[in-house]
């Protein structure tokens, strides 16, 4: 268990073997990062974008130099992508493993790598991993209290696709969780903001106009889709209620529109079954969300505890962290298969046979999925 990561990398290697799907084309997303790239090749350095999808560089430069070394081959085309993958695991398994515990970061790195859609998209060009990557790397120096570093990783997922915008949430709440001194909040703001305003300085010179990615995404509700159940008239994408009703869910359940999203994602094979095996394990193993460990909690919110991950807080260093408040390992089994499930995976995570690692692990899952 000293390193999950390198189990994890096999475990992805394992699924690339089984279903090495790779760059599909056409009209899908990866066609037009290769035409972006295409685009900067020809252009010998840079193209000025005109669509949204060339407007993401940290998706399209590492394309267009793989396929500038090594030609447009398929290999070539799933290099970037597979990095990205990489560095994922890498930052998912680390991150769980200072929260918790070797195991727990073997059980949550083998939950993303299993999960059908990681490995669909680890060898095609594509923006969800590397702003998936990026984002992983803003936790992982924001639990370190490198705030600098970790607004640089999240102003470079937001440079990769506008959805990473939201993680602004959790990171608000994780400074109000640590208590950072208002120097070091600055710090972190300067991070952010500096490969945002680097970005908007270069297409305000290359293409007079400095908010250019913005308006290309602002744009793109224009952009025939067949993913388009109808025409929708005009615009912004944000809080488009017309958009919403006429985009067609990914498994063609439709109840309400508010609901909708929630339902296809739950009920998708690609996905869904990660966030439903995460839950049903952390039920089957009596787990409360955050539990008695503070530090799995602040992590959760985005920030970081000193707390040893192995005691619940308060607790004397020479005592033992055992929450006598939770079920005994050794008391009443379930009457269901739960009771297997958890005792096996637990057992193999954690020779003192306790269930925390798979409520850890299965947390990281969520997180990253």
């Amino acid at each position: 268990m000293a390193q999950p990561a390198a189990a994890v990398l096999a475990v992805w290697l394992l699924m690339l073997s089984i279903n090495p799907v790779g760059y599909v084309g056409g009209g899908s997303d990866d066609g037009r990062y290769l035409e972006a790239a295409r685009c900067i090749v020809a252009h010998q350095g840079w193209c000025v974008p005109t669509v949204h999808w060339a407007a993401r560089w940290p998706v399209v430069l590492p394309l267009a130099g793989a396929i500038s070394i090594f030609g447009e081959t398929r290999a070539a085309l799933g290099l970037s992508s597979a990095i990205w993958a990489v560095a994922a695991i890498v930052l998912l398994t680390s991150i769980v493993q200072k929260w918790a515990n070797p195991a727990a970061a073997l059980i949550a790195g083998a939950a993303l790598t299993i999960t059908p859609v990681f490995a669909l998209l680890s060898l095609s060009p594509n923006a969800d991993l590397p702003e998936l990557t990026f984002l992983l790397a803003a936790l992982f120096f924001f639990i370190r209290r490198q705030y600098w570093t970790a607004g640089l990783m999240l102003g470079l997922a937001i440079a990769a696709r506008e959805t990473a915008t939201v993680a602004l949430l959790p990171l608000a709440l994780g400074c109000l969780v640590s208590r950072p001194p208002t120097a070091t909040m600055l710090r972190g703001a300067f991070g952010l903001a500096m490969p945002l305003a680097i970005e908007a300085v270069w297409h305000a010179g290359t293409a007079n106009d400095a908010f250019l990615r913005l308006h290309l995404a602002m744009a793109h509700i224009r952009i025939p889709s067949t993913e388009l159940a109808g025409a929708v008239s005009a615009g912004s994408p944000l809080f488009n209620v017309e958009l919403i009703r006429n985009w067609r869910p990914a498994m063609g359940i439709r109840v309400h529109w508010l609901l909708d999203p929630l339902l296809n994602l739950l009920a998708n094979p690609a996905c869904g079954l990660t966030f439903l095996a995460a839950i049903a394990l952390m039920h089957a193993g009596d787990c409360r969300c955050g539990g008695n460990n503070r530090y799995g909690r602040t992590i959760i919110m985005g920030g970081s505890s000193p707390h040893h991950p192995d005691r619940p807080p308060d607790t004397p260093a020479g005592q033992s962290g055992r929450d006598d408040r939770r079920p005994s390992q050794h008391g009443p089994r379930r009457s269901d298969g739960s009771s297997l499930v958890v005792d096996t995976f637990a057992r193999i995570g954690d020779r003192r046979g306790n269930t925390q690692p798979i409520c850890d692990g299965a947390r990281g899952a969520c997180a990253a999925a």
